[in-house]
């Protein structure tokens, strides 16, 4: 057994499946012991560094983040603007993490059993069931025109953005199903992804038809 702040806790791979989880970096010596708690819980876990939503070399660019823990409310916020944090649920450290299927957890003796515990809750949550994946609504509004049959330029003509932001949305949202085992081939597939996830409403494909 390993002791962490304090704890005793199980051997690195005994809770199954691990998670990845990001820590929204606030400086000093907390942040290292936040990763410490998680990696030897069995989970991966690294540093986002949200003044700038800086990532440190060692995040990683395809992993499905299932858990973000932050210990600032405003960190919480700009974070839910990353893309890449778009899938997971939230964890607040001395603060309101404004996530209905998160955590909010407060300074004292039992908050580190009650984390681990919430994650081996995710855990096992996403084991038994497919991970529904999230959306923006400015992804959900260009990712579903495009879905629905509109070519690139259509759907940047309609929602005034560029052809290449249209392509970015549609690259992150097939690396976010395919982080999970979801495969997304071609446009017929995404809009079957989409559908099963509620992003689409049957009376919209029969409307596009």
């Amino acid at each position: 057994m390993t002791s962490v702040l304090g704890r005793e806790l199980p051997p690195a791979g005994s809770h199954s499946p691990a998670l990845t989880v990001a820590v929204l970096a606030e400086g000093g010596i907390a942040d290292a012991a936040l990763c410490a708690l998680l990696q030897n819980a069995g989970h991966a876990s690294f540093l986002v560094h949200t003044a700038d939503l800086r990532p440190d070399p060692l995040r990683p660019t395809s992993a499905s983040i299932a858990v973000v823990v932050a210990r600032s409310a405003d960190h919480i916020e700009a974070a839910r603007n990353d893309p890449l944090l778009a899938d997971a649920r939230f964890v607040g450290l001395g603060v309101a993490s404004g996530d209905p299927d998160g955590l909010d957890l407060t300074d004292s003796p039992n908050a580190a059993s009650e984390l681990l515990a919430f994650l081996q809750h995710v855990a096992d949550d996403r084991a038994r069931t497919p991970q529904v994946i999230r959306l923006t609504p400015r992804e959900r509004e260009i990712v579903v025109a495009y879905a629905l049959g509109g070519t690139t330029r259509e759907v940047a003509e309609i929602h005034h953005v560029a052809e290449s932001t249209v392509r970015e949305h549609y690259r992150r949202v097939v690396q976010r199903y395919e982080a999970v085992g979801r495969s997304v081939g071609n446009k017929s597939r995404l809009l079957v992804n989409l559908l099963a996830d509620g992003w689409v409403r049957p009376q919209e494909i029969v409307a596009a038809v």
